[in-house]
């Protein structure tokens, strides 16, 4: 079973609230044109990888910009998967750093089977055909929601890597539309998943080494392109067009602890042909060496909502050994051992 990325499930509470004098759950069946939403996105956790050695300790962290939402939009589908409206002019209330409020409101309720929540997809190069973001989700009304998914491709040719400070993560997710609802509101509950993993890396579960620094990373081989959204978070979702690109450098700024936060990926099959590698740069008691270490060595591909963290656990004069925590479902705890830093 492929590893369960940094722990990006969000919980989100969908309410319908509709005038009704009712107390009890009864079916959604009233005449007005158009019902309120409010749709409450709220993180489930922050922990994501727990140190193999104490499962206690909570090492890996989801920060606010991890979190960030900027734009929303909420796509309801029919029996059939296929879409019977878009909802955009959301208005977005942030109530903590990882706990966010939509509203808005569904006119066609009667005919909705399921709500499929899009959120910063706005700005990240989809193919529009010149339409604002809005009017192009739009344009697939009546058709399934898969041609929609296939269509939301987001492009990884930023310079100098994803920087998430100013381009948020684009998120996705879905749920049954409520078929009832109580004293005048329906509530429903979803899961968001991030279209990008996470890799950090770590000096010794980031205490560090004496006369240890990292100096330089180099991300060779991801991809130029990935999908916003996802059909399955236990299997690659890659564009048939996507291409490998020009290597990223990482400057560590001689940081002796740890790597975090800073380097995202599009999810990526790993094979003897094309995988991602990490060209780890460091200094050792003033000799600086180099590793090359490659996703394909340990047959793992680069999956969506994912964080792969490469620990050095030790070093010698003329080696390091390095081992990779990441997490598995069901946040079972798992370690696998890298060869030797030469």
């Amino acid at each position: 079973m492929k590893t369960w990325l940094f722990k990006t499930m969000i919980t989100a509470i969908c309410c319908l609230t509709i005038t009704s004098c009712a107390t009890d759950e009864i079916p959604i069946e009233h005449n007005e044109s158009a019902v309120p939403v409010q749709l409450t996105l709220s993180f489930s956790g922050t922990p994501t990888t727990r140190d193999v050695n104490n499962s206690n300790e909570e090492l890996d962290y989801t920060t606010e910009q991890q979190n960030r939402i900027n734009n929303a939009y909420i796509v309801l589908t029919d029996n059939n998967n296929k879409i019977v409206e878009v909802i955009e002019n959301l208005t977005i209330t942030q109530q903590t750093s990882s706990k966010y409020t939509l509203y808005g409101k569904i006119e066609e309720y009667k005919s909705a089977k399921n709500i499929v929540v899009l959120v910063n997809i706005k700005d990240q190069g989809i193919n529009t055909n010149s339409m604002t973001i809005g009017n192009w989700l739009k344009s697939f009304v009546g058709e399934t929601i898969q041609n929609l998914y296939a269509a939301t491709i987001y492009t990884n040719t930023d310079t100098n890597g994803w920087d998430i400070t100013s381009r948020a993560i684009p998120m996705w997710g879905t749920t049954t539309f409520p078929a009832t609802f109580s004293n005048g509101t329906a509530i429903a509950s979803c899961g968001l998943q991030r279209a990008l993993a996470k890799v950090n890396i770590w000096v010794n579960e980031k205490k560090g080494f004496e006369g240890f620094q990292l100096d330089k990373i180099i991300v060779n081989n991801q991809l130029d392109k990935g999908y916003c959204t996802s059909g399955n978070s236990e299997e690659t979702y890659i564009p048939t067009n996507a291409q490998t690109r020009t290597a990223i450098e990482y400057n560590c700024q001689s940081a002796t602890t740890a790597f975090s936060d800073l380097i995202y990926l599009p999810e990526q099959l790993n094979n003897d042909t094309q995988s991602v590698t990490l060209t780890v740069h460091y200094t050792y008691n003033g000799i600086s060496k180099n590793k090359v270490i490659s996703f394909n060595d340990y047959q793992w591909d680069i999956i969506r909502n994912h964080s792969y963290i490469f620990n050095i656990s030790a070093v010698t004069p003329t080696t390091i050994e390095c081992k990779l925590y990441y997490v598995v479902e069901k946040w079972d705890e798992v370690t696998i051992n890298l060869p030797n830093f030469n």
